[in-house]
């Protein structure tokens, strides 16, 4: 008896199996198609969270500020699992902080810091964290969250700044050896820089 080659193999299986064979197909189709709009679902709704973000922006910058901070909110609530919700949810952190609505600002940007996509959000929240405290007066906790960002963050280019800005907390918590330690970092780590000179000045 001849021997079958592969593809006749094949087709037998297939004549045998015809309901196996066309269930498994179909499935795997609409696992493809479903996929597919789950993907495309996913481009809209960025596209349109992007779309009111820029918006938002807008009615800042023409500081129609009660219509900008509806859009934000819209983005909040509505387009949380998106990039967009949580600037805007730094956007609005911004806003309360200059209102001078700390609690809600912290909790706010505490959600950016734990939660926000893709990555790159999250060390521009640090910031304005330790300025939340700070004018909370909470010296203690905004030096803990500048030491949290400058290890976590090393490479990052907001580092001299905060570094800075960690002395100067120092200082007013009166603790002038961490101040003087954390300007000499700052020279060594930064040289040539702006922040290098202030805190040569400081220390001198």
């Amino acid at each position: 008896m001849k021997n079958k080659t592969k593809s006749e193999q094949i087709i037998d299986f297939i004549k045998n199996n015809q309901t196996t064979v066309f269930t498994t197909i179909g499935f795997t189709i609409i696992i493809i198609l479903l996929i597919i709009f789950i993907y495309t679902r996913i481009q809209v709704v960025n596209a349109n969270s992007s779309d009111k973000m820029t918006m938002a922006l807008q009615y800042f910058a023409q500081t129609q500020v009660e219509e900008g901070v509806k859009m934000l909110d819209d983005i909040i609530n509505n387009y949380s699992s998106t990039p967009s919700a949580y600037r805007a949810m730094l956007t609005k952190a911004n806003y309360l902080y200059g209102k001078k609505e700390y609690e809600q600002a912290k909790e706010l940007t505490l959600n950016v810091i734990h939660n926000a996509k893709p990555e790159t959000v999250k060390p521009l929240a640090y910031p304005l964290l330790i300025a939340i405290f700070d004018n909370m007066e909470n010296t203690e906790q905004a030096i803990e969250t500048s030491k949290m960002f400058t290890e976590k963050y090393k490479e990052h280019f907001l580092v001299p700044s905060v570094m800075e800005n960690l002395a100067r907390l120092y200082e007013v918590s009166g603790n002038t050896e961490e101040a003087k330690k954390t300007y000499t970092q700052i020279e060594t780590l930064f040289p040539n820089t702006v922040y290098a000179q202030r805190a040569k000045d400081k220390n001198n």
